[in-house]
């Protein structure tokens, strides 16, 4: 397990073009277990007074994000494949989908990129495109 400095990038285009734009810092760690990379990070909840623990998991052509906290999202990513999952809301839960327009990895012991271009639908409603980019970098330990 690695010690890395983690940087989100989170983008929200709705169906209007409108924008809202979401950048953090965070330590986190990486490691390999059974073939699967992941990298896991915290960060504070946005609506929240709860901290949320994300983990990415990267096999083969598919990613996975996974976050816990108030509320729990999965997010499933593989190339020209629409996924399906549930987005609890505060509400009460409703169906999520996700189509990825672009899913690109690269990652080693040092440092990394996933960045994810997505679509998605609540309540079979398109809500507009998103895009993810998560850089990371092992910290030096000295």
């Amino acid at each position: 397990m690695e010690q890395v400095m983690v940087s989100i990038v989170g983008e929200q285009t709705d169906p209007n073009g409108e924008v809202n734009r979401l950048e953090m810092m965070s330590e986190g760690r990486i490691y390999e277990k059974d073939g699967v990379h992941y990298v896991e990070y915290d960060e504070q909840e946005e609506l929240g007074p709860g901290q949320m623990h994300t983990q990415l998991s990267v096999n083969g052509e598919m990613v996975s994000l996974l976050r816990r906290g108030e509320r729990t999202t999965h997010m499933v990513f593989v190339p020209g494949k629409k996924s399906y999952n549930t987005y609890e809301t505060p509400i009460g839960p409703m169906e999520m989908s996700i189509f990825p327009t672009l899913v690109r990895v690269e990652m080693n012991d040092q440092e990394g990129e996933i960045e994810l271009d997505y679509q998605l639908e609540l309540g079979g409603h398109f809500v507009g495109t998103n895009l993810l980019s998560l850089v990371y970098r092992r910290i030096n330990q000295a």
